[in-house]
């Protein structure tokens, strides 16, 4: 069995798994690995088979192995977002508490904080870091399609850490039912 589409690394010349094991304990992005034991190699992976069970597949070439130490929570920090909270409670068995987390469904490599209900595995409210400013946006809609209606923006001034790549242009417009929408792109 293995893991399939979630490798950000590979490593070759493993001739044991406790090769894989120590580099996987060394990059905090490291939630599982393959052991591919007919080519001495490691597939590191970023997922877990519980946070993608579809990507879980027979594979007889491949044993997989799930982090067992000081394995950070998807979504805890910004190398290791996740796609939704839905994804987010999978990965730790269905026992997610509702809160911050990182996720990566606006604008793909480009994290942003959200607070995610676990009860009912929607965002709640987005934030996001422009000029040093942090601005924060509520909303009960799925935003899974990049554009979803939000309330005005509540803009706090604080100092953060930005997230790896820094937002250039962000629009805002109202439409006719008076609600914020929100779309994230790139100048």
């Amino acid at each position: 069995m293995m893991l399939q589409k979630h490798i950000f690394e590979t490593i070759t010349g493993a001739a044991v798994g406790d090769v894989c094991l120590l580099k996987c304990y060394r990059d905090v992005r490291c939630q599982s690995f393959n052991y591919v034991f007919t080519q001495d190699k490691c597939e590191l992976s970023n997922r877990t088979k519980e946070a993608r069970p579809e990507d879980f597949v027979p594979n007889s070439e491949r044993y997989y192995f799930r982090r067992d130490m000081k394995r950070a929570h998807l979504g805890a920090i910004p190398e290791l977002p996740a796609d939704s909270c839905k994804e987010i409670k999978s990965s730790e068995g269905g026992q997610a508490v509702s809160g911050v987390y990182w996720l990566n469904f606006i604008k793909p490599d480009i994290p942003v904080l959200a607070h995610c209900d676990m009860k009912t595995e929607e965002v709640e409210t987005v934030g996001f870091v422009h000029h040093m400013e942090l601005f924060v946006f509520s909303s009960k809609d799925s935003l899974h399609s990049g554009k979803t209606k939000m309330k005005e923006p509540v803009r706090l001034r604080a100092l953060v850490n930005c997230p790896p790549k820094k937002l250039d242009c962000i629009e805002l417009w109202h439409s006719e039912s008076c609600a914020t929408h929100i779309e994230w792109e790139f100048c």
